[in-house]
């Protein structure tokens, strides 16, 4: 029975699979939440990058990522590091800041 519309297959390549896409509740198709994302922390005006990142790493207990831009040394900790650091931070009045918003802060 044909009506005059053409009901053939596509036999073409078949299409990729969609891109993992973020459901509902924000999660990824396989139900695991995507990781945090933590702020990196800047430490302005760094005289001896090395020595801090140095006693940052002995701060934490573990190996902290630093990125040298000028005088600059911005941070990329995992979360309890980022807890460790800004408390030093603040007890020890070093200027630093993060990108986080006021209502988000550690």
């Amino acid at each position: 029975m044909t009506d005059g519309m053409d009901c053939s297959l596509n036999t073409s390549s078949p299409q990729p699979a969609p891109a993992s896409v973020p459901n509902e509740s924000g999660n990824r198709r396989n139900g695991t939440p995507p990781a945090p994302k933590i702020p990196p922390i800047i430490l302005t005006k760094v005289k001896n990058p090395n020595e801090t990142l140095n006693k940052i790493n002995t701060l934490t207990g573990e190996n902290t990522v630093g990125k040298l831009n000028g005088t600059n040394l911005k941070l990329f900790p995992t979360i309890d590091a980022h807890r460790s650091i800004q408390r030093h931070i603040a007890e020890n009045k070093i200027e630093a800041h993060t990108y986080e918003l006021p209502g988000n802060k550690l």
